[in-house]
């Protein structure tokens, strides 16, 4: 398969794929409202707050040094343009660290990452599979 026939693929299921998406975002964003979410700046809100932190860099540090991580952190967008910067800088690792994870864990297995959506500096790049209809045009 090349990659026009694999954008046919994709731009077949794109409209019922980008409806149900939106509607997952509405049905995560109207949680909110839920008669048992914390009202915010109250003392739940930040415990949940604390709780969701805890969680999240828990799950992280689990996570794969050579697999997981380097994936996260090459389809992560991080410049400036997307949503006014606010993930430049996230997640907040010191550079040094961040710079180690993508590029010696993530050479343990480099050819996967041909399909990532950012480079090392997270900035966004043009699809592997996009990439050879210039070629061909």
């Amino acid at each position: 398969m090349d990659a026009a026939e694999l954008v046919r693929i994709m731009d077949g299921f794109a409209a019922n794929f980008e409806d149900h998406f939106h509607s997952e975002i509405k049905t995560i964003a109207n949680l909110a409202e839920h008669p048992n979410a914390p009202a915010p700046d109250t003392e739940r809100a930040a415990n949940a707050s604390n709780t969701f932190k805890v969680w999240g860099k828990n799950t992280v540090t689990k996570a794969g040094t050579t697999d997981v991580v380097p994936f996260f952190l090459l389809n992560l967008d991080r410049s400036t343009q997307f949503e006014e910067g606010q993930w430049a800088n996230w997640p907040p690792i010191p550079a040094p660290i961040k710079w180690g994870l993508i590029n010696i864990g993530g050479w343990f297995n480099g050819n996967y990452w041909k399909f990532s959506s950012c480079d090392a500096s997270g900035a966004r790049r043009e699809l592997y599979a996009l990439q050879g209809d210039k070629a061909k045009a």
